[in-house]
This record gives structure tokens, C-alpha cells and sequence, in this order.
């Protein structure tokens, strides 16, 4: 059996504060991030956003600074969440962070949270959960 490559790159800002959800021992952060695109049309520039869902194992410290406009940058694995309702099967991306960089700067941080200092890497590339039956 053999694994194919899955790895996604994303940048962008927390559109909300994140939220937590605890799985076992696990704290999850569950966020979406906005990631703006700016394409030139017939001379003229146009501003286009995309919104992406992005779960993410997290402590508790680290998930005070996930809060709205934080600007991170992403390393992911795409994962297609299947469930039926209505007799109707639905689906959808749901992006599983296994690093997240935090790209404020220090005067963004500390308007975020006072004199603490931000982290400036989460990294759980190693820890594997299964959370299909948290993220529908």
C-alpha cells in the first residue's frame, strides 16, 4: 500500500478567534483563515478572498494567540471529511495544520496579549489523532 503526497502551503489571517475543542488528552484548535489574492483583470486589479477551515493540535498557551487577524503561515495536509444526511452525501476540505509559523509583528503581538511573547512555531507533524467524528 502505498502513500501519496498530501502537503499544503497556506498563508493568511484567522478570521475569527479560534476554538477550542478537547478530543482525549488533545487540545484542538478549530479556525478559519482568510488568504487574499490580488490578479490583474484588463489593466485594472482586483482583490479576491478565500476562506479555509484548518483544525490543529494546540496547547493551551498557543491557543491564546490564535485570535482574529493573527497572521500565520501554514504547512497542512487536505483532508476530505464524508458524512450522509438527508440521504444525501455531503463532503468537504478541512485543511490538519501540522505547522503553523506565526508572521505578526512584535508591536501586533503584545495588542493581542499584553507583554507575552508569541511562539513562533507550533509543530505536531509527528502526532496523528483521528478527528472525523469532531469535524462533520
Amino acid at each position: 500500500m502505498s502513500t501519496d503526497f498530501n502537503k499544503c502551503i497556506l498563508e493568511g489571517r484567522l478570521t475569527s478567534d479560534a476554538e477550542k475543542i478537547t478530543v482525549k488528552d488533545f487540545i484542538i484548535a478549530k479556525f478559519s483563515i482568510a488568504c487574499n489574492k490580488t490578479k490583474k483583470i484588463n489593466n485594472e486589479y482586483t482583490d479576491t478572498v478565500s476562506f479555509f477551515d484548518v483544525t490543529s493540535i494546540v496547547t493551551d498557551k498557543q491557543l491564546n494567540f490564535m485570535k482574529k487577524g493573527i497572521h500565520v503561515l501554514i504547512e497542512a495536509e487536505a483532508k476530505q471529511n464524508r458524512w450522509e444526511a438527508d440521504g444525501k452525501t455531503n463532503s468537504r476540505i478541512v485543511f490538519e495544520a501540522k505547522t503553523i509559523k506565526f508572521l505578526n509583528s512584535s508591536s501586533q503581538t503584545s495588542e493581542v496579549n499584553g507583554s507575552e511573547s508569541i511562539p513562533d512555531v507550533i509543530n505536531y507533524d509527528d502526532i496523528q489523532i483521528d478527528t472525523d467524528s469532531y469535524f462533520g
